[in-house]
């Protein structure tokens, strides 16, 4: 495997999930990219939590694996009010529906998953500062335990 860095990632939504959780549902629907982004960060799969259990006459920790979550993102970027992939996420943040995600990475490969928006708050900073915006992303796992395709 060869290393590759994070320039030309894109990262797209869609309102519309695809009809099966499969490399073939997400390839139907159509994305639009979300522009100016200049950092991604957080984690896309699935990360147990730790539950321990401590027998008196053992002493020994007992560890288990308990619930999971499917991660997060934060997608750091410039408001642009006329990007459609900026006005598809600002729609997002005000709704409670998952919806599709599809990150290109620089050497093409590709990872779909089902996301809800948790927030897109707006910084304004300094005279010398972009405006820009926090987009962050709850990534949501499948009735059947998938958390994203990889293509």
């Amino acid at each position: 495997m060869t290393a590759i860095t994070s320039a030309g990632t894109t990262l797209g939504i869609s309102a519309t999930l695809p009809a099966t959780f499969d490399a073939t549902g997400f390839n139907a629907v159509s994305h639009t990219l979300i522009g100016e982004i200049t950092d991604i960060s957080g984690d896309i799969g699935r990360v147990y939590n730790l539950v321990t259990h401590n027998p008196l006459a053992t002493r020994a920790t007992v560890k288990k694996k308990g619930s999971y979550q499917s991660g997060s993102m934060t997608v750091q970027l410039a408001i642009d009010n006329d990007d459609a992939g900026q006005v598809i996420a600002q729609a997002a943040l005000l709704s409670d529906a998952n919806y599709s995600f599809k990150l290109t990475l620089q050497n093409g490969d590709i990872v779909y998953f089902e996301g809800i928006v948790m927030g897109f708050p707006l910084n304004v900073g300094g005279v010398d500062t972009i405006t820009n915006g926090t987009l962050t992303l709850e990534i949501t796992a499948q009735d059947d335990g998938e958390d994203f395709v990889r293509v």
